[in-house]
């Protein structure tokens, strides 16, 4: 009986072991799913580390690339404005030359003036003694005359006293009726050569006016120009900015001119108001409102000015979900014209993307693949 009882408690000892043996094996088989996971998610985990050590590069790297190109924008725009400013410092030159050659030539027509009326009373000089001295002759022309007519038929007998200087006196009229006549005759060719002078100086000024005329009406026009060509886009802008501004945030945006007199030589003021607030400039605006005002006016202008694609460097960061939301449903409006590329962390801005494309690490490069569209970032980690 005792032996029978020893062999029962070794039956009942037999099948707890069994048991136990079960027991540690499904603990073992538990044990190595444990650690399968854990390798697992040690291994997820450290993809999603590098994943996102490559974005972080990435967006630096894209930051980069934007400030150059702001860079490169700034120098362009200095270096039309330099341009600008040379073209209007030449044609201002060209303008004060002109003005100088004029001066220069109306001093000219002046003393050439004085020259003239001093010839003018040489001649009128000339001209009195002449009329005297041909007045002269013809009473010498008279006197002889008469003499002639009553010694006509008779010799005449002049005496020596008398014949000499008569003789003397002819000589004398006689030279000075050929000094009168060349002095006349250099006169009138200086006068004519004066005069000749005096129209080609005259015609020169009149052509100099009408240049500076000309100069005067091209900057005039060239301004009228550009002050309608800025207040035509300027124009077109507002009505973007405004239409794209009341789309994301139900308020008003509108564009102006510090001086709208003078609209070229000014700055522009950016207004916002927002539902509820008062019309404010966009520098009293909290961040999160600049970065709407900021998205709205960057659609306007590519409305006007499309570019063949954008990027984006996190423009939700500073927006709450229901602009998030916005700004991705114009993201898409506009992605109709041209491509946008958007770096952006949210689900919002992820699931509505035609195409996401991931970046992470991978033995020190950095690597990108392609990922699921229209799911958030959460449900793509779950996925992946």
């Amino acid at each position: 009986r005792k032996l029978k009882n020893i062999r029962r408690r070794v039956r009942i000892l037999e099948k707890r072991l069994d048991k136990l043996d079960k027991k540690r094996t499904k603990i073992k088989e538990g044990l190595t799913n444990i650690e399968n996971i854990t390798d697992v998610m040690s291994k997820r985990l450290e993809e999603l580390k590098n994943l996102e050590e490559a974005s972080v590069r990435r967006i630096s790297t894209i930051r980069e690339e934007i400030k150059r190109f702001i860079t490169l924008t700034n120098e362009l725009e200095n270096k039309i404005r330099s341009l600008k400013a040379k073209a209007d410092e030449e044609a201002s030159v060209e303008y004060v030359k002109g003005k100088e050659e004029r001066s220069k030539i109306v001093e000219a027509i002046r003393i050439l003036d004085e020259e003239i009326e001093k010839l003018n009373y040489e001649i009128n000089k000339v001209k009195d003694v002449e009329r005297k001295l041909l007045v002269d002759k013809e009473l010498n022309e008279n006197r002889l005359r008469e003499l002639r007519n009553k010694i006509s038929g008779q010799p005449l007998n002049v005496s020596e006293e008398i014949r000499e200087p008569m003789e003397k006196y002819l000589s004398i009229l006689k030279n000075e009726l050929e000094k009168v006549k060349e002095v006349n005759m250099l006169a009138i060719k200086q006068y004519e050569q004066e005069i000749d002078f005096y129209k080609n100086a005259l015609e020169r000024i009149n052509e100099l006016e009408e240049e500076r005329r000309s100069i005067q009406e091209f900057m005039e026009d060239i301004e009228r120009r550009k002050r309608e060509a800025f207040l035509d886009g300027l124009s077109k802008i507002n009505s973007y900015f405004s239409t794209f501004f009341n789309k994301m945030t139900g308020g008003e945006g509108w564009l102006q001119p510090e001086d709208p007199d003078n609209p070229l030589e000014t700055g522009l003021n950016v207004y916002v108001k927002f539902p509820g607030k008062e019309a404010r400039v966009i520098s009293g605006v909290s961040g999160g409102e600049k970065s709407v005002a900021a998205l709205c006016l960057i659609f306007a202008m590519q409305k006007l000015f499309p570019a063949a694609f954008y990027i984006f460097d996190e423009p939700d960061a500073h927006l709450d979900y229901v602009n998030i939301e916005r700004m991705t449903d114009l993201l898409k409006e506009v992605s109709r014209e041209s491509q946008i590329i958007v770096i952006s962390l949210r689900d919002i801005v992820v699931s509505k993307a035609d195409k996401v494309i991931g970046v992470y690490v991978k033995k020190g490069s950095s690597r990108f693949m392609e990922m699921p569209s229209g799911k958030a970032l959460e449900e793509i980690a779950v996925a992946g």
